[in-house]
């Protein structure tokens, strides 16, 4: 009778579940017949059972699917679910499987009920397919912890150690987890740089700048990501950041002298000119016979002094291309004998009386240091400054001193000059380094206008 009774239960396929519960009946009532027919006469093998308990070791990779889900969900599901992770850790698979399905048949997309899932096809050995359940999920929930800990788990399996490390992180709350990340730390952190190097090699900073924030996240404080955070800032030409990550290098590495003076040289331009100046002076008070040293800090004494002036004509030095206006401006409050001096003559530039350089302007031109179109009186103040009339204005101040200064030569004797004789006496007085960097129609960045400015100061006995 009983053997019929199963027959018609094994015909149902929409009963798999009740249908093994029968069975494992249907053992019981074996088993039990066995022992009364058998009597003392024998010792009755109990059968083998057909499902085996996750072992410990990988056990506790398998966290509660509802462990850290963020959602809410109905007692029943949260029964269910419980229910399949229970299965699943005492080795009845296909249960587990079958009850996440029916789940998820009513409650397509159900979370918790993909983790069991996942859970199944890792220990299954379906590597590729728990990641791909897992993914999606992480894509909704990112701080989802059982599900970061089976991503975990499943991307070390698959040899994706950054993901594995990073979903371990994520997943904290699970000792296991904590102790994985701490173990893969080194060698997920090794991988990174290797992988941010490789992107700047090839040119590629946008990857780069994405592993870098990966080694920002793990470990911002460690050497090897705050030099990395400065090898892709000069990539980017981010001075800013660059400054940033030196000064917390320079902290850990103090006797390096390229960093402190690199450290020192981005102080002065985007950071702190006092602090620049202050690293520079302590450098060379350690080096006194360093000449490059030295210029460097002659250089930082005179960005220093930019900080006294109105603020409008600090920032100039920061532009990375001048105007006619600003180099008017910037002349006229650096070159004292500009500012004082008595102009020989007077002449009209009628786009000017509105700007807010009008002063500047009308002094340098009063000065005959930048010409004003003489048929239209027009300065054109907000027209790109060239560098060839840069360095004419240059030089028509160090005319101006007397005695007459050697480097000027005989090329400056009677105006007008030609480009090349205007190039050579640049170079003589050093306001550039070679008459074939003379560029006279490049442009001229306000840094390079101020160090011009210093270097003809010095010519002049001002410095």
């Amino acid at each position: 009778m009983v053997t019929a009774n199963m027959n018609i239960l094994d015909s149902n396929p929409l009963r798999p579940r009740r249908r093994a519960r029968f069975a494992r009946a249907g053992g019981s009532v074996g088993l039990l017949a066995a022992l009364l027919l058998g009597g003392c006469s024998g010792v009755v093998e109990a059968p083998r059972s057909r499902s085996r308990a996750v072992p410990r070791s990988e056990a506790s990779f398998l966290g509660s699917p509802l462990a850290g889900y963020p959602l809410l969900l109905g007692a029943f599901e949260e029964r269910q679910v419980q229910e399949a992770h229970r299965l699943l850790l005492t080795g009845d698979h296909e249960e587990a499987r079958s009850l996440a399905l029916e789940l998820l048949s009513t409650h397509p997309g159900l979370h918790p009920a993909l983790i069991v899932l996942a859970q199944e096809d890792y220990l299954s050995g379906n590597y590729e397919a728990a990641a791909r359940r897992i993914s999606p999920v992480l894509d909704e929930l990112p701080d989802y912890a059982s599900a970061r800990l089976i991503d975990g788990r499943v991307q070390e399996k698959l040899g994706n150690l950054l993901q594995a490390f990073a979903s371990y992180r994520s997943a904290s709350q699970f000792p296991v987890a904590v102790r994985r990340a701490s173990e893969l730390e080194a060698r997920a952190l090794e991988i990174a740089g290797n992988r941010l190097r490789d992107a700047l090699d090839r040119g590629r900073v946008e990857d780069a700048a994405a592993a870098l924030l990966d080694l920002q996240e793990w470990a911002p404080s460690q050497e090897a990501t705050l030099r990395a955070g400065i090898e892709v800032a000069q990539a980017l030409g981010d001075p800013k950041t660059e400054l940033e990550a030196s000064r917390l290098l320079s902290a850990l590495a103090p006797d390096e002298r390229e960093l402190v003076e690199r450290r020192a040289e981005l102080e002065l331009e985007v950071g702190s000119p006092s602090d620049g100046l202050r690293i520079l002076q302590d450098l060379v008070a350690l080096h006194p016979r360093d000449e490059a040293l030295a210029e460097k800090l002659a250089r930082a004494r005179f960005r220093w002094r930019l900080i006294l002036l109105p603020e409008a004509v600090g920032r100039l030095a920061d532009l990375p291309e001048l105007k006619r206006g600003d180099f008017a401006a910037l002349v006229y409050w650096l070159f004292p004998t500009v500012r004082y001096g008595h102009p020989p003559g007077g002449r009209i530039a009628n786009d000017v009386f509105q700007h807010p350089q009008r002063e500047e302007i009308v002094r340098v031109v009063n000065m005959g240091l930048m010409e004003v179109d003489p048929a239209l009186h027009r300065f054109e103040p907000d027209r790109r400054l060239s560098r060839r009339t840069a360095l004419t204005g240059f030089l028509r101040i160090l005319r101006g001193k007397e005695p007459a200064l050697a480097c000027l030569g005989e090329d400056l004797a009677f105006w007008p000059v030609s480009l090349d004789q205007v190039c050579r006496a640049a170079s003589r007085c050093r306001l550039i380094g070679e008459a074939a960097e003379c560029l006279p129609e490049a442009s001229l960045s306000g840094s390079t206008a101020v160090e011009m400015t210093r270097k003809a100061l010095e010519q002049l006995g001002i410095l």
